[in-house]
């Protein structure tokens, strides 16, 4: 711990991290799945540092998303004036001149 490195209690990190209530925070606890310092029986501290650290390491980098492909779709078919079943007609009937030919 850095000298002088303040020690925050649960009321503190909780609105550090944007909770209105204390169990969530609780939970976390229990879990030991943020970083704390036990006291004594019935008293818990935090780290400034360590839940930097803590809320640092939970961050997921949002990559550009991949190109959405086209989803087979369910159900009943689409209306005959959709773009899709024309997509489709042109295809068809590509494929039969081309057979045809």
């Amino acid at each position: 711990m850095a000298a002088g490195e303040k020690l925050l209690t649960i009321t503190e990190v909780a609105e550090l991290l944007g909770y209105k209530k204390l169990n969530p925070l609780y939970m976390l606890v229990h879990r030991r799945q943020i970083p704390f310092v036990r006291l004594g029986e019935r008293i818990l501290r935090f780290r400034l540092s360590d839940i930097e650290a803590w809320i640092e390491s939970r961050k997921h980098v949002v990559e550009s998303p991949a190109p959405k492909q086209p989803v087979a779709r369910r159900g009943r078919p689409r209306k005959a004036g959709s773009s899709n079943n024309a997509y489709i007609n042109s295809l068809v009937e590509a494929a039969k001149k081309e057979a045809g030919a």
